[in-house]
This record gives structure tokens, C-alpha cells and sequence, in this order.
């Protein structure tokens, strides 16, 4: 998908603008992928992608694989997503964004439980979880904790039972 506002000149103005439309395209592709227009999503995600590129906007493309990422993921295209997060993860990192590739590890453990390696994704998603609680974010180390009882209802019921309420305790 081709952008006639993605002409960047140069000029502050037009850098301006040329973000602008970059981040708007990046929205746009959560959008579709969410209501369920996954090819729209993806085109609005490589949109996004070229003009962050463009930019020099590092942090930003690493946004924008994880959006790319997500959009293949919902078309049910597991092993073209799971680079696009791998990639995106790695910017994060590179970035100094630790809170932001334990979120997208967290997500990235769905890839894995989908793709049938169970343990493995229990295993990734606790270290994201104990990443996130390390970083003091509460927020996400309590959907974490939701997130890997979740995965620990056939393994372990129990314990994924008091995981659950934990969570839940800890919301209010």
C-alpha cells in the first residue's frame, strides 16, 4: 500500500507529517488485524514499516514487525509471525525498551503453545512474567500472571487455580 503523504522531503514540517502518517497507518493495521481484516493489516503495517524505516525510527519498526507479526498470527501464519516478533523483541532490547520485549516474550509464548510446544511456552511465558515483575511493572506482571495460569490449567490446575486468584486479588 503505497502512501502519497509518505513523501518526505525532508523539511521538519514534512518530517513531521511523514511521522504522523507513518504512526497512523501503524494504528490502522492493529485495527484491522483486531476486526478481523488481517490482509489490511498487514498492508497498513508495511505502510508503517517504510516510513519508520525511512525515518531512522528504530523503536518504531520495532513496533511495526510486531504489528506485521501480530496481523500473520491471526491469519493462523505462525511460522511467518514468529521472526517478525523475534525481530521485534530485538529492537526492544536494543532500544533499552526491556518492559516492552517482556510483554512481546510474553505474547511470543502464545506462538509457541500454538505451534504445540507447550512446556517450552510455559517456561518462556514465566520468565517474561518474572522479567516484568522485576522491572516493578504491575500491570503487566499481573496480566502475566494470568496469562501463564492460563497455560498452566492442564499441567498443573491447582496451582494455575491460585495463580488465577492471585491475579485477580491483586487487580482489585
Amino acid at each position: 500500500m503505497s502512501d502519497p503523504l509518505l513523501a518526505y522531503p525532508g523539511s521538519s514540517a514534512s518530517r513531521t507529517r511523514y511521522v504522523s502518517v507513518a504512526e497512523a497507518h501503524f494504528g490502522l493495521s492493529t485495527t484491522a488485524t483486531w476486526r478481523g481484516a488481517h490482509d489490511d493489516g498487514e498492508r497498513h503495517a508495511e505502510t508503517a514499516l517504510a516510513g519508520f524505516e525511512a525515518l531512522g525510527a528504530h523503536d518504531k519498526v520495532g513496533l511495526v514487525l510486531m504489528a506485521r507479526g501480530f496481523a500473520r498470527w491471526m491469519k493462523g501464519d505462525l511460522a511467518g509471525a514468529r521472526p517478525l516478533w523475534e525481530r521485534s523483541i530485538a529492537i526492544a532490547r536494543e532500544v533499552g525498551d526491556d518492559v516492552e520485549a517482556a510483554h512481546k516474550a510474553l505474547a511470543l509464548a502464545s506462538i509457541t503453545w500454538a505451534e504445540g510446544a507447550r512446556a517450552r511456552a510455559l517456561h518462556d511465558a514465566v520468565a517474561a512474567m518474572r522479567e516484568l515483575y522485576e522491572h516493578r511493572n504491575l500491570t503487566l506482571t499481573v496480566m502475566a500472571v494470568d496469562f501463564v495460569a492460563s497455560m498452566a490449567t492442564a499441567q498443573a490446575p491447582e496451582t494455575a487455580v491460585r495463580l488465577a486468584a492471585a491475579a485477580a486479588t491483586l487487580r482489585k
